[in-house]
């Protein structure tokens, strides 16, 4: 699948999207080919660049702060590892990353490893990058998530970030390596979130890996699965140096202009020692990145426990 933003018709664009995806009775039963289809459907619906003078969203107020206006998500924040569908609980919303870029992947898995499930498997899936904050007012803190889609089987979800502390002034997005595992927080703000987090999760810092080596491409269960203890995602050459480190475009706008067929991770598995990396599988986009209203408010990227 190769759709770009080229690809819509005026006519399409002017039509009112509903912010609620009108997904088939029968999603979760699908081929993962056919949900993603259905979810980029959504995506190209709503697009926030509908044409060039279109504005993005203001990312003022969306923050980690911003978690102390909105005490009655925070402390409900079970529902992030607890809700199975892929989309947001209807009257729930995203309180930190609110706006990134979505785009349509595959997870290409790489062979020679001892892993399981979907780590050896070639899946689709849907994937967003997102700023915690603006960085304007403070450190430049992107994040990313993953959605991979087996047949006939809820999603298989897991988050990165580099830290929750960001990069400083560096703006580059791919300027470091993120992972499922990132070090505790420094600063009073930024431990008080991380003690919120620990509400619904006990290592607030970890984020659980395992389902991925449990299912497989076809959503059955593999027999005996095994599972590293976390990942780390290393950009690729092709984005590596994309954007600059002093530059202050927003950055919705840069990711953008990553083509379709770009391989933007390479992932890798690694042990609690954390001597060895393992080359698990590759993440590579099937449409250029958009930001869009669906992606923001609607798509829902679950938080697993273990």
């Amino acid at each position: 699948m190769k759709v770009t933003v080229r690809t819509l018709t005026l006519g399409w664009l002017l039509l009112a999207a509903p912010l609620f995806a009108q997904l088939p009775d029968n999603y979760r039963q699908l081929s993962g080919v056919e949900k993603q289809k259905a979810l980029w459907t959504e995506i190209l619906r709503t697009p926030w660049r509908a044409t060039p003078e279109s504005t993005l969203p203001a990312l003022d107020g969306a923050g980690w702060g911003n978690i102390w206006t909105k005490l009655g998500a925070a402390f409900t924040l079970g529902k992030s590892f607890d809700h199975p569908a892929d989309e947001l609980p209807e009257g729930r919303e995203k309180i930190i990353h609110k706006y990134g870029n979505t785009f349509p992947f595959t997870w290409m898995g790489e062979p020679g490893h001892n892993y399981t499930g979907l780590y050896r498997a070639t899946v689709p899936g849907v994937g967003r990058l997102s700023l915690a904050s603006d960085p304007t007012g403070g450190s430049y803190t992107p994040g990313a998530a993953f959605k991979l889609l087996p047949d006939h089987a809820e999603s298989v979800n897991f988050v990165v970030m580099h830290s929750v502390n960001g990069q400083g002034d560096d703006w580059n997005f791919f300027a470091k390596e993120f992972s499922t595992w990132i070090p505790p927080a420094k600063g009073w703000m930024l431990k008080l979130v991380e003690l919120v987090f620990a509400r619904a999760k006990k290592e607030p810092n970890r984020v659980g890996i395992s389902r991925l080596a449990k299912i497989q491409q076809d959503g059955s269960e593999a027999a005996q699965p095994i599972s590293p203890d976390h990942l780390i995602l290393v950009p690729t050459a092709s984005v590596a140096n994309l954007i600059h480190s002093e530059s202050r475009e927003d950055f919705r706008d840069q990711l953008a202009t990553i083509p379709a067929g770009t391989e933007i991770y390479e992932v890798y598995a690694v042990e609690a020692t954390g001597q060895f990396r393992t080359l698990v599988a590759k993440i590579i986009t099937e449409a250029e990145m958009l930001p869009s209203r669906y992606g923001d408010k609607q798509l829902f990227f679950r938080h697993q426990r273990q």
